[in-house]
């Protein structure tokens, strides 16, 4: 699927760079790293371990630093960058290329070597595992010299040498245990080979990360290696190693290495053979993206983890992204334990954006949070046989519908012909969040376009809902929304001069900046519009905002307009939803456009050529996945994390209308 050749030059080194792997568990750990193995980011490392809770990782060994030895010759297989600038080595005489089918993978060549190197996180365990394959050994005396480099520290964080850190190291069969007196897990690393084992604790020093130097951040680390590792490969040519926070059994490895090869290649043949179509190789990677996101908590319970490397679980980002993850799939009864998970951390209505494991400890800072869920709850209602799932939260449904009604709900009032006002000029608590000096980067308050049509689309839920349910109270109150919500809408947000809906409207004046936001609107099944102003709407979006990879946040002739997401924090927030292009709004892009199709077949046709176009992105950036965001201008460089959940999801969702089917 994804190969790469070396590079001779540092431009060609640059392009590899930007080239990101994941694997992931389902616990919330990961490995992670660029083609190179040359790490860019805080966040890179061979192991980063989850809390229970999502919101804390450990990154545990950064990387291995790799020397191929054979009597005086020295041959460096690991690639570093260290301040000021430097390369290390900056010139190898080894070809190197990537390969990312079911895991990742380095063929590495040598005047007198080969190198077959393989990765794996193996499925819901702290365990990566590393297969070296040597096909050609240099000669009578080769050794490969292994230098664990450690971090043990947070993920968000850097390390910096310090006396101060305590690291211990234990022998056990086969390898070591490394603890710090600072960090909850352990690190166990073992091989099933014998192997020399010298301890001699040094620092390596002002390792340089690129990424984080372009996003302003602190970008020089240390890391500590306590011991060297060294392989007779005349002996081992072939050999594993494990990282884990559990002692392995080394004689299991192979076993283990072999079980999940086998599980990959059940679940994924597109990435090991060839399928009948493109569609059905597109889908297949996607499968194989969504399973990143979702996370097993405990036995019983699940989350969405909304991007890597950095987002945890978020409630607007799960509802939005939950239909695409889990819609036909054998995973789809997630969705309910997800849900109720959320629904018993009410609060006056509101769900929470950041979600703790208790009501005191979430944080509930949108309005849309709720609404997102009731959009994404209408995606699923008719998915399953049974009813009593929908029973057993039918009270919980009913409190949060009512509080946003009845102006019970912070942060959100109800006018009497059923509009929601919402945000302050300060802040929108919308999905355009982003934050500079305190005050909204993209100010959006009053009526939004896009809460509105949420809340009109739970109106209609919770109509439909109650009357199954036998529920008069709540039907009344939906039926009298349900005859004045719609009509009100379109007067509000409707500019006919333009031919396009206002984003939102305050002290009676539209804000007629083109966003796509006024597409929530628009794609509703309970909403209806004449066919000319839909087409309108649509031929707007289509000109400015559509892209080969998602939609502009905002339209190239505006004065606000921002076309390329770089900078500091600041200039970057400033970006986030002033141009820069989002795929996950490629979902509603679609639904509205299929909706208001006067040729379905056509819109069909051009829907699923726009989405395959993903292809080339997932070679890319995050390889096999779809990344958070992109600049609002050619080439489109990929920003933000790598992996984005409701990117995978919405992108999903869209093709799954198209074809019909997996």
């Amino acid at each position: 699927m994804q190969e790469h050749s070396s590079m001779d030059t540092l431009p060609s080194l640059q392009k590899k760079l930007d080239e990101e792997w994941l694997e992931t568990n389902g616990l919330g750990s990961y490995s992670s790293s660029t083609t190179m193995l040359c790490h860019t980011r805080k966040y890179h490392g061979l192991l980063v371990s989850s809390s229970k809770k999502l919101t804390d990782r450990t990154l545990l060994i950064s990387k291995f630093d790799e020397t191929l030895i054979d009597d005086s010759l020295i041959t460096n297989l690991s690639l570093h960058y260290y301040q000021p600038g430097i390369y290390i080595p900056l010139e190898q005489d080894v070809e190197n290329k990537f390969e990312m089918k079911i895991n990742p993978s380095w063929h590495l060549k040598g005047n007198n070597f080969y190198l077959k190197k393989k990765l794996m996180l193996l499925n819901q365990e702290d365990t990566v595992i590393i297969n070296y394959d040597f096909l050609r050994v240099p000669g009578k005396n080769s050794i490969l010299e292994l230098k664990p480099l450690l971090a043990f520290r947070d993920f968000h964080h850097l390390l910096k040498e310090n006396k101060n850190s305590e690291f211990l190291v234990q022998h056990i069969p086969s390898g070591i245990k490394i603890s710090n007196s600072k960090v909850e897990q352990s690190l166990f690393i073992q091989l099933n080979c014998q192997s020399e084992l010298t301890e001699d604790a040094y620092w390596y020093k002002n390792f340089l990360l690129q990424e984080e130097l372009n996003r302003g951040y602190d970008a020089v680390e240390d890391l500590y290696c306590p011991l060297s590792l060294k392989i007779d490969l005349n002996k081992n040519p072939e050999f594993k190693i494990s990282l884990s926070t559990q002692e392995q059994d080394p004689e299991s490895l192979n076993q283990k290495w072999y079980q999940e090869e086998k599980l990959r290649k059940k679940n994924y043949p597109g990435l090991t053979k060839i399928l009948k179509s493109e569609s059905s190789l597109f889908l297949n990677r996607l499968d194989i993206a969504r399973k990143d996101f979702l996370v097993k908590i405990d036995d019983d319970n699940y989350s969405v983890i909304a991007g890597y490397h950095w987002f945890n679980s978020w409630g607007r980002d799960t509802f939005i992204a939950l239909p695409g993850l889990l819609l036909k799939t054998k995973d789809k009864k997630i969705y309910i334990n997800i849900l109720k998970n959320y629904l018993s951390l009410q609060k006056n209505g509101l769900l929470p954006n950041m979600t703790g494991s208790s009501i005191e400890d979430s944080a509930y800072n949108s309005v849309d949070a709720s609404l997102w869920m009731f959009w994404s709850l209408s995606k699923f209602v008719d998915e399953f046989k049974s009813r009593e799932w929908l029973k057993e939260i039918w009270p919980i449904l009913k409190i949060i519908y009512i509080s946003y009604h009845d102006n019970l709900a912070p942060g959100i009032s109800c006018d009497q012909d059923g509009l929601l006002f919402s945000g302050n000029p300060d802040d929108t608590m919308s999905w355009m969040d982003a934050m500079v000096d305190g005050k909204a980067a993209s100010p959006r308050y009053g009526y939004l376009i896009e809460i509105n049509a949420l809340w009109l689309n739970a109106t209609d839920l919770m109509n439909r809902l109650a009357k199954e349910f036998n529920d008069t109270e709540i039907e009344e109150k939906t039926e009298r929304l349900l005859k004045i919500l719609p009509d009100k809408l379109l007067k509000t947000f409707w500019n006919k001069d333009l031919g396009f809906f206002a984003d939102y409207v305050v002290d009676n004046k539209q804000d007629t900046k083109l966003r796509p936001n006024q597409l929530f609107l628009l794609s509703l099944d309970c909403f209806n519009v004449s066919e000319e102003l839909a087409e309108s709407v649509i031929r707007k979006v289509s000109e400015k905002l559509l892209t080969p990879v998602g939609l502009r946040t905002l339209s190239p002739d505006d004065i606000d307009f921002v076309a390329k997401y770089q900078g500091d924090s600041k200039q970057r927030d400033r970006a986030y939803h002033n141009g820069t292009v989002w795929p996950w709004l490629l979902g509603v892009y679609c639904d509205s456009l299929m909706k208001y199709s006067g040729d379905k077949r056509s819109s069909k046709k051009s829907i699923k050529k726009l989405l395959l176009g993903f292809n080339n992105h997932m070679d890319k950036a995050g390889i096999n996945s779809i990344s958070e965001i992109l600049d609002a201008t050619e080439p489109f460089k990929a920003h933000g994390c790598i992996a984005q959940a409701w990117s995978v999801s919405e992108i999903r969702r869209a093709f799954l209308g198209v074809v019909g089917k997996l």
